[in-house]
């Protein structure tokens, strides 16, 4: 019977069994079970038999199960994503800072100062805080 090589859903135990046992190295099948929840003890013969039938798994001949080489390259390849939260973020690449657009003209303000002409519309009256005391903050 040939061998089917599939890369099994991130979400299955049986990937996650095989990211652990690339981990840690081989288990006997009471210590797998122990460590991975393959449902009831009815359908966990099942499940490991299909992660056999993956070529993800294998057993040994002194009864453990260890991942396979196929699995193993998987695993290997996959890198560890960086921890991004409390790490300062790196400064922007910029080839040449004269070709770059900068700011955009809305967020500079203007050189002489704000407008002499402000519409009367545009004004805010003074907010006043009345105080318990009836002063004023």
């Amino acid at each position: 019977m040939p061998v089917i090589q599939v890369t099994p859903n991130k979400s299955a135990t049986i990937y996650a069994a095989a990211s652990m046992l690339h981990k840690r190295g081989a288990m006997t099948r009471d210590q797998l079970f122990a460590a991975m929840d393959f449902g009831p003890k009815g359908g966990r013969e099942e499940k490991l038999r299909q992660a056999f039938d993956f070529d993800w798994l294998r057993e040994t001949p002194a009864g453990q199960i260890e991942v396979t080489e196929f699995a193993g390259r998987h695993f290997d390849c996959k890198k560890p994503r960086a921890a991004l939260a409390g790490e300062p973020t790196a400064p922007a690449y910029r080839g040449n800072v004269f070709a770059s657009p900068g700011l955009s003209k809305q967020y500079i303000p203007n050189r002489r100062g704000p407008r002499a002409d402000v519409p009367a519309w545009s004004v805010r009256e003074k907010l006043s805080i009345k105080t318990i005391g009836g002063g004023e903050a």
